[in-house]
């Protein structure tokens, strides 16, 4: 604080309360951009993909010092003094920072560095309706409910939908494919007994 004196914030309160919450990733971009667009008057752009980054220094006076951010569409935006990648497994920003490639060929010695695990997730998120559900998230708390059986897990939750807004709910069940073929081990059954589902005991995060 102003004061020169540390405060340290834990993620539990004297009454016990967990400091967590949990949100779907469409409802923290819609917030994002709300706050972004009217609050801080920042321009966001839809429907562009980054081609590649580039690294111009200050050589002279007239030099302006930055990354510029190259687009598939033709288009650069920048200098910028700070980019922040959250591209994907194919990340034209982590390219830059692992081996200094900027992106300008269309293949890189990382483009085949997603390797598919033979895990697969079937799942069904379900919005609240306003009309018959508390818009309180407080209510019913974020919640986590575990299931594990022979070669199966299962989990359903609930998710804050933003303020004002009923909780959604969210089912899960991650299994491994039968027609693998891959470089992990494929995980065989148990035949010795029937499948165990457990559930475990609901946590409010």
């Amino acid at each position: 604080n102003g004061n020169g004196n540390e405060r340290e914030f834990g993620l539990v309160t004297d009454r016990g309360e967990v400091l967590a919450y949990t949100i779907l990733r469409g409802t923290l971009q819609r917030i994002l951009y709300e706050e972004l667009v009217e609050t801080y008057g920042v321009d966001v752009q839809f429907r562009k993909s980054l081609r590649g980054i580039s690294y111009s220094p200050n050589e002279g006076s007239d030099d302006i010092e930055g990354i510029t951010c190259r687009f598939r569409d033709g288009e650069t935006s920048g200098p910028y003094d700070l980019v922040i990648g959250c591209d994907g497994v194919k990340s034209k920003v982590k390219e830059y920072v692992d081996f200094g490639i900027t992106g300008e060929s269309e293949t890189s010695s990382s483009s085949s560095s997603a390797i598919y695990s033979g895990i697969r997730i079937t799942f069904a998120v379900q919005e609240g309706d306003v009309a018959t559900e508390p818009t309180n998230v407080e209510s019913d708390g974020a919640r986590f409910t575990q299931a594990f059986g022979n070669g199966a897990y299962a989990l359903t939750t609930s998710y804050g939908a933003g303020k004002g807004r009923p909780v959604a709910r969210g089912a899960f069940l991650v299994y491994g494919d039968e027609n693998y073929i891959g470089p992990f081990p494929k995980r065989k059954p148990d035949t010795k007994g029937d499948a165990i589902s457990s559930p475990r005991a609901s946590s409010k995060e």
